[in-house]
């Protein structure tokens, strides 16, 4: 093995302490949140970091927004992992730059789920504007949840699903055809890939308006979902099951009238 492979895991701190900090944060964030949506009488003095009613100011607006960015960054931050190290492993440098890299990369990455958020955002206030959904961001009505599910499901069985899907896992091509020197092309290299990302997962993101986007024990089985999707399974299959389940859940919440 020469100096030049051996490099990144010598010093695969540089890719996994900056994704630890980064998914540590945001974590800690929404537990925050989570706290304060499940105390009773919030303490005054403190600031409130998610509004709890159907009706937003401005401020509240840029609070839904930070919160759906922070979740997403969450979730979905763990699943660049094999692109970090691919990075690492082709463009090998000193500690300093190769930790620029990370940081530009995730950023970028970040960049592509913040634009994601903003459609949520909007999305989340149509609906609770509609009262089809609590300030909880859980769903009131059975057959919006069995819509979302279906959708997904079906979503699930697209070739744009499997397209997405198949880059997300394999981003060889987009790191050799699509690198660029410096931090400016590490930040598009992770915009890039986030393009991907998002067209992958969009959907399965879709169902946290039926789950409850702040039942943290939801978000975490969901950031799990994708992450198995994306980074431990390989072939189409695991999405076409997954779509089938999703499908046949949605059907049966019409079906028996239970949500």
């Amino acid at each position: 093995m020469t100096a030049t492979t051996a490099r990144p895991f010598a010093g695969g701190w540089v890719v996994w302490i900056p994704l630890a900090l980064v998914v540590t944060a945001a974590w800690a964030y929404l537990l925050v949140i989570d706290r304060q949506m499940a105390m009773t009488e919030w303490l005054s003095g403190l600031p409130v970091l998610m509004p709890m009613s159907s009706s937003w100011s401005s401020a509240d607006a840029v609070l839904i927004f930070a919160m759906w960015t922070v979740m997403m960054v969450a979730m979905m931050t763990p699943t660049l992992v094999p692109l970090l190290l691919l990075v690492t492993r082709l463009r090998p440098g000193g500690r300093g730059r190769l930790l620029v890299r990370v940081g530009a990369l995730i950023v970028g990455y970040s960049i592509t789920w913040a634009l994601f958020s903003a459609i949520a955002t909007g999305v989340h206030w149509a609906l609770l504007q509609g009262e089809v959904i609590t300030p909880m961001l859980a769903g009131r009505r059975v057959e919006f949840a069995a819509v979302l599910l279906v959708a997904a499901g079906l979503f699930q069985l697209t070739p744009l699903k499997n397209y997405c899907l198949t880059r997300c896992r394999s981003p060889l091509g987009l790191v050799m055809t699509e690198w660029r020197p410096g931090p400016a092309g590490a930040l598009r290299l992770g915009w890039l890939h986030g393009r991907h990302c998002v067209g992958c997962c969009w959907a399965l993101m879709g169902l946290l308006f039926v789950f409850g986007a702040m039942n943290l024990l939801w978000v975490a089985a969901l950031s799990l979902l994708v992450l198995a999707e994306k980074a431990l399974v390989r072939g189409p299959w695991p999405s076409r099951v997954l779509g089938g389940l999703l499908i046949a859940w949605g059907l049966g919440l019409l079906i028996r009238g239970v949500y």
